[in-house]
């Protein structure tokens, strides 16, 4: 946008070009935010590890916990079976597997979950759990997932008057294609939570 465009938008007191603070981002670079991990842990805390698949994509031939619950502390390790609920937690889209207990789609899926009496015997727990896989080649070409009938997010689009005819009738036209390696943002809190039954 030219900046004669711009100054027309400010001059019209819109939020065009206008910085605006994020409601926490005072707190958040002074540190004063408040997370999860800066309060004390209730009486009793149980702690949840992951168990990650150790291959990229394939399938889960067998599952062994017994070292792990052999463990002081370990009191339990939770599986796809365990949940009561639907296992599909995609916020906006279906496709995102809690717990796998078939199908590797991805290195680092999560598998099972320990609960232990702390965090570090939770995770010493989960290295303890052998998956033993099947492995299959992963797709790694965009293309080659549609053609092969794999989950892929639906397109988006968001248009704004007759982009086709304004094609057309444009004195230069370009074609081709463009690849956006998109990515989730680096968050300042880790991916925790915390549960009480009150």
């Amino acid at each position: 946008m030219r900046h004669f465009e711009m100054d027309k938008l400010k001059a019209q007191g819109g939020s065009v070009g206008q910085s605006k603070y994020h409601e926490s981002a005072i707190k958040q670079v002074c540190g004063n935010a408040n997370y999860a991990d800066d309060n004390p842990e209730p009486h009793g805390c149980l702690h949840a590890y992951p168990v990650l698949a150790p291959i990229t994509s394939g399938f889960i031939k067998s599952i062994d916990t017994s070292k792990a619950l052999e463990l002081a502390g370990v009191k339990r390790i939770l599986s796809a079976d365990d949940v009561p609920g639907k296992l599909d937690i995609g916020p906006i889209f279906p496709g995102d597997v809690l717990l796998t207990n078939h199908e590797i789609q991805y290195h680092g899926q999560p598998v099972l979950v320990v609960v232990a009496d702390s965090y570090e015997m939770a995770r010493r727990a989960a290295r303890l759990v052998v998956i033993e896989c099947e492995q299959t080649a992963p797709i790694l070409d965009i293309k080659e997932a549609i053609k092969k009938g794999h989950w892929v997010r639906p397109p988006h689009s968001l248009n704004r008057g007759n982009s086709e005819q304004a094609i057309n009738n444009a004195a230069h036209q370009l074609k081709g294609e463009i690849h956006i390696g998109g990515q989730e943002h680096f968050y300042l809190e880790g991916q925790i939570a915390l549960a009480q039954p009150d």
